[in-house]
């Protein structure tokens, strides 16, 4: 996930995975609603793909890690240059569950 802040209606963008889909989820303006695409689950390993070029977020996935297919690019607007970007795991439920996250890659990143 790209997120703007920790504000409950911040704008975002994340791809997702449950156990039955695979998911594209933005808001793209603080307080606006979100929206999201999904598409049937694909068979395990999958992999996600989060990029961003100026205030465009797209989301992807993978079953191989070469070939992406892309579930949504959009304009999502941040209100300073600093944002926050993270991982989460979620049961969707009240069980616990394990995730493994592996080969997290973060190009391009400019640090001042």
């Amino acid at each position: 996930m790209l997120r703007d802040s920790t504000r409950a209606d911040a704008s975002f963008g994340f791809v997702g995975l449950s156990q039955q889909s695979i998911f594209w989820e933005h808001r793209d303006v603080n307080s606006s609603p979100c929206k999201f695409t999904t598409v049937p689950i694909a068979p395990l390993p999958v992999y996600l793909r989060l990029v961003r070029r100026t205030n465009s977020i797209s989301g992807a996935y993978s079953t191989d890690g070469s070939n992406w297919i892309w579930l949504g690019t959009n304009q999502i607007t941040f209100s300073q240059r600093e944002f926050l970007a993270g991982l989460a795991v979620s049961s969707g439920t009240a069980a616990s569950v394990e995730a493994v996250f592996d080969r997290v890659l973060i190009k391009n990143l400019k640090l001042e």
